[in-house]
């Protein structure tokens, strides 16, 4: 995620990232390249509610890495790591540690 189009190795494979897509030479799927954010937005187009694809997103993975005391929401105590987004869910700024790195 995040690569420009090119030619990568991964796992001792040769990996070809074209318009978004990963593949093998022979055009097998090599893995995803959408960055998190797109798949939220993705999940909302296909009706998903919104507060769910974000739970999926943040909250979810931290529970499962058991670090939902630290991270994963906005709580008193927690890491303040969060974005701000538009209406349309596209990307304002992003905030690591309280602080504005990005916007």
């Amino acid at each position: 995620t995040g690569l420009p189009d090119g030619e990568y190795v991964s796992a001792n494979k040769t990996v070809y990232i074209r318009n978004g897509k990963s593949t093998l030479a022979d055009g097998t799927i090599a893995g995803g390249c959408t960055p998190l954010l797109g798949c939220v937005r993705k999940a909302i187009d296909f009706g998903i509610p919104a507060e769910d694809a974000f739970k999926c997103a943040s909250w979810n993975p931290a529970k499962v890495m058991k670090l939902d005391s630290e991270i994963g929401s906005i709580d008193i105590g927690k890491k303040a790591d969060f974005l701000i987004l538009d209406s349309a869910y596209n990307l304002v700024s992003v905030f690591k540690d309280g602080k504005c790195v990005s916007g």
